[in-house]
């Protein structure tokens, strides 16, 4: 309705202001929805950015490890010959023999007469047990199974068997006759010669 000037009526005024607030109303839930999408996207891309920084944190570590691991000089190896308290008199892999420390870390109980150590090179100190080493040479002469034959499978070998019975077995059979004669029985035998000689077939228990 308008008034007899031509004038809006209050009623007009209403419905114009209820208009304007509804617009601007709609505009701000556009504008809410907007800004939570966007930080929604943020907030995904900060947790994969903090992803692949955790990555890279763990790959550099591993490659800092790496560098030092490569700029340590090396270990000299050396055989513990006896244990001073908390010293050890070592020999080194040239035949030095040093008296030298101990890490704190390590078992003094595994360090005995003839163990493998790893020596600082600058301090010489004993840094870490090693195990026992391995010569290919002696491990291709080990027997890991026993051959299952006798004696007598074996011809044209009588004399190396008796010999081989009188050092090694008579020994256990009839000690006295050693203690007798004044002789100390042999520790073993060593079997050499050329291959194919029945070599393996001899070692028997």
């Amino acid at each position: 309705m308008t008034s007899e000037a031509g004038e809006p009526s209050g009623e007009d005024n209403v419905r114009v202001g209820g208009s304007k607030d509804s617009e601007s109303l709609k505009r701000l839930r556009s504008d809410f929805q907007e800004l939570s999408d966007k930080a929604q996207q943020l907030l995904t891309e900060k947790l994969f950015l903090e992803n692949e920084f955790s990555q890279l944190k763990k790959r550099t570590s591993r490659l800092e490890e790496e560098i030092n691991s490569i700029r340590t000089p090396p270990l000299v190896v050396g055989y513990v010959q006896d244990v001073v308290k908390e010293q050890a008199i070592v020999r080194s892999s040239n035949g030095t023999v040093f008296l030298v420390s101990i890490n704190k870390r390590l078992d003094f109980s595994i360090l005995k007469p003839g163990t493998r150590v790893a020596l600082n090179q600058d301090t010489l100190s004993v840094v870490e047990v090693l195990s026992d080493s391995w010569d290919p040479l002696v491990s291709n002469a080990e027997i890991v199974e026993t051959p299952k034959i006798e004696y007598s499978h074996i011809g044209g070998l009588d004399n190396q068997i008796r010999e081989l019975r009188e050092a090694i077995e008579l020994p256990f059979e009839n000690p006295a006759a050693f203690s007798n004669l004044g002789i100390e029985p042999p520790k073993g035998v060593l079997l050499t010669g050329p291959r194919e000689l029945a070599k393996p077939c001899l070692q028997r228990p």
